[in-house]
């Protein structure tokens, strides 16, 4: 059939129309002039195109790999207007459709357009397409058209060859919509700055031109004078804090640290924010903190420092250099300059301590003291404390060791701080934490030392050595006052004070000595006279008893047994009186030759009140007991058992004809036995039967040769 074109598949027809009517001026004909046609033949059958007329060109369609880009260059259109010299972009399917191309106002020249991964059937004698395969023909590199691919934790730099001259103080390209930059047309039309960007790639592939912009990616970063590690993710680790100095924009005129809220523009990673809330080059306030960022190296350089940490028993007070001034006064909120009212507690704290100080103060108690030199280490807040010299009235030396103890509240912190300039500051943001705070040195050193011990230096020269010494307590006290009264000022507590005398005069000790050895000498005296008194008061009466005792020993056993328990009786409550006349006569020598405190120490005193009854071998009742509990083997019954042995004896009083008179005693068993303690109350209740006069003889002795030993011993007076 005539004019009949079968465009087989994978191919497009290329049409030529021979030299048949008018021409055309243009690389292609829009009108079907004579010579090439826009339009091209795509797959199918096609009438109309007699070979008289038309000639047909099966192409090939351009094919561009997924990792890969093609640039293209119309030999036709309108000239570039403007001082990019790329042709913009128009709507003409990739370029597929020359004649839109050409009615659309594309312009002539290397295009800002590109191709990517595909198959295009474009008009070869309208555009050139440039790909890996031919582009060493056009003097390019075949590595230049590959797409770029960011990896994860890596950043990528652009330059803009074309653009618009950057207009302001920031020096880096502004961020434009465009995205990221895979839309050049985008870029000029929304007025893309020539130069560096501050924009950045992260991770991802994209298809950009590289006529219009050069990609610095971690691969190339050396050859464009770089350092690869630059275009590497910035990571702060869980033990720092980023500090941001910004490199590009305004300075502040008022040489203030820039302070943006790091929310609004991402943490820097969003720099364009940045500059839009206001912010300046130079220091930022604004720290970041554990994580990975995305920033770029021409906007911002980060330091890291170790985060600051406040240790258990201290608290951190802030010192700011900068923010508003305060109306007045040094102690201040959070939004202005100077010394925070809050301290940092016990923690971990993203402080940027370039425009911050932060001086730790210990909250525990601090011990202070006094004393020679060489008890003490070489870093000891009191290392320089030494003995305190006093000169009395009198003329005297003492040295005097004084141990002060003092605390800081968390919330007088930074009144401290306020009150006491450091000339040292101490780094808090090391990994070993420092023990001694430069603030309690000064404190010390400063106000502490010399106020206690003026006041004490003071204070001696009105008393002698001796009333000092006497008066220790109530100096001590006074002193404790005065001294919580000074360092409150500081914010300081004053918790605890005492006072020891260490070198008292070794001629006032001996004459001390002297005199109270004349003393005890004049005492022991004055009671051995009156011991020796009572010994012989005691010895009369007893002999007055005794003999009383003999001439009734006849009538004694004259007496009937109920005659016999009265007479005893009386005679058993006229001892218990005696006995105790004797005691009393006995303690109150006692108390007046020691005094009454030290009479109250003399615990082996206590002993005389714990009597025991005395031996027995010749009384009859008496050894009748003893031999009656000796010679029951199979009785529980035993001397020690208070209870047993009075029930027996009651038992006895009230049978007397129990006791076999023509029995022999068993002498054998009558040894060293003792009764157990009886009160005055137990021998009249149950009637014992005992021989008072020779027991409280007994126990008199013991009395008097107890007292004597104890004068021997200087134990009285």
């Amino acid at each position: 059939m005539i004019g009949l074109v079968n465009v087989p598949k994978n191919k497009a027809g290329l049409v030529y129309k021979k030299g048949f009517g008018g021409t055309t001026n243009r690389k292609v004909s829009l009108s079907n002039s004579v010579g090439y046609q826009a339009d091209l033949l795509y797959e199918g059958i096609h009438y109309g195109l007699s070979k008289l007329i038309y000639d047909i060109k099966f192409i090939d369609p351009i094919i561009i790999g997924h990792n890969e880009i093609a640039l293209v260059i119309a030999k036709d259109g309108k000239k570039i207007n403007g001082d990019i010299p790329l042709g913009k972009i128009v709507e003409c399917d990739n370029f597929q459709n020359a004649r839109a191309f050409i009615e659309k106002g594309g312009e002539k020249g290397q295009q800002l357009g590109i191709l990517t991964q595909g198959e295009y059937f474009i008009n070869p004698q309208l555009f050139q397409v440039i790909t890996k395969e031919n582009a060493l023909h056009f003097e390019y590199t075949p590595e230049w058209l590959n797409h770029i691919f960011v990896k994860h934790d890596e950043i990528a730099l652009v330059i803009s060859k074309h653009g618009t001259d950057i207009n302001g103080s920031i020096g880096v390209g502004k961020i434009v919509e465009c995205n990221n930059f895979q839309n050049p047309q985008e870029f000029i039309d929304n007025g893309g700055e020539r130069g560096k960007q501050l924009h950045i790639l992260k991770e991802g592939k994209y298809y950009i031109n590289p006529l219009l912009f050069q990609v610095i990616t971690h691969k190339n970063a050396m050859d464009n004078g770089l350092f690869p590690a630059m275009l590497k993710k910035y990571k702060i680790d869980k033990k720092m804090v980023g500090i941001v100095s910004v490199l590009v924009g305004s300075e502040n005129d008022l040489n203030e640290i820039s302070k943006v809220d790091k929310n609004l523009h991402n943490s820097y990673q969003n720099p364009q924010d940045f500059f839009d809330n206001g912010g300046y080059k130079g220091l930022q306030e604004e720290v970041i903190t554990f994580g990975e960022y995305a920033i770029n190296p021409w906007f911002a350089e980060i330091r890291q420092i170790a985060i600051t940490k406040i240790p258990t028993g201290t608290v951190g007070v802030v010192v700011s250099h900068t923010g508003e001034e305060p109306e007045e006064g040094e102690i201040v909120g959070e939004e202005h300059r100077g010394i925070w009212s809050h301290p940092l507690k016990v923690g971990k704290h993203a402080i940027n301590t370039e425009t911050k100080t932060i001086r730790l103060i210990p909250t525990n108690e601090i011990s202070l003291k006094w004393a020679e030199k060489k008890e003490k280490g070489s870093d000891n807040y009191d290392k320089d404390l030494d003995l305190i010299k006093l000169g009395t009235k009198d003329g005297y030396s003492l040295g005097l060791e004084v141990i002060q103890t003092i605390q800081i509240q968390e919330k007088d912190a930074p009144k401290l701080i306020s009150q006491i300039a450091e000339n040292e500051i101490g780094e808090v943001n090391q990994e070993k934490v420092q023990k001694k705070y430069p603030a309690i040195r000064n404190l010390i050193n400063r106000k502490i030392q010399g106020q206690i011990e003026a006041y004490f230096t003071s204070t001696a020269q009105g008393y002698n050595a001796i009333e000092f010494r006497n008066n220790l307590d109530e100096i001590q006290n006074l002193a404790l006052e005065m001294i919580r009264s000074e360092l409150n000022k500081y914010g300081v507590e004053a918790t605890g004070l005492s006072i020891i005398i260490k070198d008292f005069p070794k001629i006032i000790e001996e004459n001390l000595r002297k005199m109270a050895e004349h003393k005890h000498n004049t005492l022991n005296v004055i009671q051995q006279t009156e011991i020796d008194t009572l010994i012989q008061m005691g010895k009369s009466k007893i002999d007055e008893l005794g003999a009383m005792s003999q001439s009734n020993v006849k009538k004694i056993t004259e007496m009937t047994d109920i005659e016999l328990w009265e007479m005893r009786q009386e005679s058993e409550i006229k001892g218990a009186k005696l006995y105790a006349e004797l005691e009393v006569l006995k303690e109150t020598a006692i108390i007046e030759a020691y005094g009454k405190e030290n009479y109250l120490e003399m615990k082996r005193m206590e002993a005389l009140a714990k009597v025991k009854f005395p031996e027995y071998s010749r009384m009859d009742m008496s050894e009748f007991l003893l031999t009656e509990f000796y010679s029951s083997k199979n009785t529980n019954c035993s001397l020690n058992n208070e209870e047993q042995v009075l029930e027996k004896i009651e038992k006895l009083l009230n049978n007397p004809k129990e006791k076999k008179n023509d029995e022999p005693l068993p002498q054998k068993n009558i040894e060293k036995v003792e009764f157990s303690v009886f009160t005055q109350d137990k021998i009249e209740k149950n009637k014992f039967n005992i021989d008072v006069w020779a027991y409280l003889s007994q126990q008199y002795n013991k009395v008097e040769e107890h007292i004597k030993r104890l004068s021997r011993e200087n134990l009285v007076g």
